[in-house]
């Protein structure tokens, strides 16, 4: 997943949260976005518009975690292992919070 790529559509998408009704696309302010499309269509992309710069943002910390991880291992000081095993919490955490964040089904 090119994760730039992304954040790019995102920010160039209309701002949200977007809501659906029947089979369209609303903005909050009640604007349509969309109009043909099936109510689970519509409910999915209404809350991809959340979801997806969440799970983005998730993402990216828990990547970070990684990297710090990764260097640890490669340095020799004392307690390297302690440290890595808060990091990878703290991953493991920005991942699971990314998944339940704004999850209303």
């Amino acid at each position: 997943m090119d994760i730039a790529a992304a954040k790019k559509r995102c920010e160039a998408a209309t701002l949200g949260p977007w809501v659906a009704e029947g089979g369209s696309i609303l903005t909050s302010a009640k604007v349509p976005l969309a109009l043909t499309m099936s109510y689970a269509n519509a409910r999915f992309a209404a809350h991809a518009r959340t979801d997806l710069p969440a799970a983005l943002e998730a993402l990216e910390e828990a990547q970070g975690a990684l990297k710090v991880i990764g260097d640890m291992h490669r340095s020799d000081g004392p307690n390297q292992f302690s440290l890595c095993i808060d990091v990878a919490r703290a991953a493991r955490d920005a991942i699971l919070r990314g998944s339940k964040e704004g999850n209303d089904g």
